[in-house]
């Protein structure tokens, strides 16, 4: 959501924040400079310890098996604008309410 990545296997998460939703008003990186952690939840299962630099080759796998699942799953390419996204006109598809209720009185 909002182009925040994360993915699981094998007891390891590779995850990275690409934008917090509730904080506007900010450019928002591009989607190579976004920070990427890594962690074995078998081991720690709180994810307190980042082993991100630690294991370099285990975060690269995890990033490429996360691609590989999301063009699997028709989420590519990413789409990290917000409020756009709920306008019809501005995200680039149709709207499906397509002023349904334009012109109604509301129900008292």
């Amino acid at each position: 959501m909002f182009a925040n990545r994360a993915i699981y296997h094998e007891g390891w998460v590779a995850a990275t924040r690409h934008s917090i939703p509730w904080v506007v008003g900010v450019p928002l990186p591009r989607f190579t400079d976004d920070v990427w952690e890594l962690h074995n939840v078998d081991e720690d299962f709180s994810q307190a310890n980042d082993l991100a630099m630690q294991n370099p080759g285990k975060l690269k796998d995890l990033q490429a098996l996360l691609l590989q699942e999301a063009e699997r799953i028709f989420v590519l390419p990413l789409d990290d604008r917000r409020f756009e996204r709920f306008n019809p006109t501005i995200a680039g598809r149709p709207d499906l309410m397509g002023g349904l209720y334009e012109g109604r009185p509301r129900a008292p």
